[in-house]
């Protein structure tokens, strides 16, 4: 009868027919003997083969340091179609980073979200059911956060989705639309769909500059900024301000700035001095001017970083009038900036006391 193996011998054979070493380095034997079939098979692997590979390589405890180096290894020695190459590349690049973001073009994403969706289209395109699998996930937790979406519709513009695909995503990815227009906070009026987007983005802790710039392109949407989507950007600043980053807040102010210049300039102006036939001037919200016993016109800003402002009289025909707004202690001036009003000013009338 034949003696029984030492332990320590049986489990160095069982070690040794597991791996293959090759130059110095351990590899999976049986992955690497199935993929060199697949090599041989048809000259080159293809995309569906690489993805038969990866499943394999997958089952049990997740992929290991040395199935992955195995499929690297197969890589430089086998023939690997384009989308072969494709797919393997980012099947071995998902969940190696530790991170919890992937910044693109400084634009900050949902790392685990964003290669979840990579995997899914590694065999060429998202599918209906690929696309609410990337959406269940993202609405996991407390629902789908500002970066989340910011990452879900980076998915929809740059990956490759079947029809029904997209069609489906986007509807999904849409922010729920408020059953009123207006949203009143301590007897303010606010958009009430620019307020729950800007509440999305802050949902996650952090306000981007693209989300900041997406906010603004949302209260441009349409006939231009509104008074009531000034405000309601300006109440983010306010009550969000710690969740904006520098950029984004820096970006917002610069593009609120201007618009808070040219709400200096609606009221009354009285003439101080004028080299002409100039009087008492009025500039309305809505860009309609008119001057005392004269008349009507329009006004228009010309320079937003100067803030010129163009005063246009009806009898003038086409004739500019440049004037530059100016803040002067607690005084506004209307100062005249070029030949044809040189010399004219006008000072903003105090508001009278009720």
């Amino acid at each position: 009868m034949a003696a029984e193996e030492p332990p320590a011998k049986v489990a160095k054979t069982e070690e040794e027919s597991y791996y293959i070493t090759i130059d110095g380095v351990k590899y999976d034997r049986k992955l690497l003997g199935h993929i060199e079939e697949f090599g041989k098979s048809g000259g080159q692997i293809s995309r569906a083969e690489a993805k038969k590979i990866w499943e394999e390589a997958k089952d049990g405890e997740g992929v290991t340091d040395c199935e992955r180096e195995t499929i690297k290894y197969s890589m430089s020695k086998y023939k690997f179609t384009a989308a072969a190459t494709k797919s393997m590349n980012i099947y071995l690049e998902g969940g190696k980073h530790k991170s919890y973001y992937k910044v693109i073009k400084g634009t900050r994403y949902d790392r685990e979200l964003l290669e979840h969706a990579d995997l899914l289209q590694a065999d060429g395109q998202l599918s209906v059911l690929d696309v609410k699998t990337v959406v269940a996930e993202a609405e996991d937790g407390k629902g789908i956060t500002g970066t989340e979406r910011t990452t879900l519709e980076y998915i929809a513009k740059e990956m490759k989705l079947t029809a029904k695909a997209r069609e489906w995503f986007e509807e999904a990815i849409k922010l729920p639309t408020p059953t009123s227009y207006i949203k009143q906070i301590d007897g303010v009026k606010y958009d009430a769909s620019l307020l729950l987007e800007i509440e999305q983005y802050a949902s996650d802790g952090t306000i981007s500059l693209a989300e900041a710039e997406r906010m603004w392109k949302s209260a441009e949407d349409g006939r231009g900024v509104t008074d009531t989507e000034k405000a309601t950007l300006k109440y983010a600043l306010d009550t969000q301000g710690s969740k904006f980053t520098a950029p984004a807040s820096e970006f917002l102010k610069g593009k609120l700035a201007p618009l808070v210049k040219s709400e200096q300039a609606v009221g009354q102006w009285d003439i101080v001095s004028a080299s002409g036939y100039w009087n008492d001037l009025t500039l309305n919200a809505d860009y309609t001017a008119s001057w005392a016993g004269g008349p009507d016109g329009s006004w228009s800003v010309v320079d937003e970083d100067a803030m010129t402002i163009n005063l246009q009289r009806t009898c003038d025909g086409a004739n500019r009038h440049l004037y530059t707004l100016t803040d002067e202690g607690s005084e506004l001036f209307l100062r005249g900036c070029e030949a044809r009003t040189e010399g004219n000013v006008f000072k903003k009338a105090k508001k009278k006391e009720a």
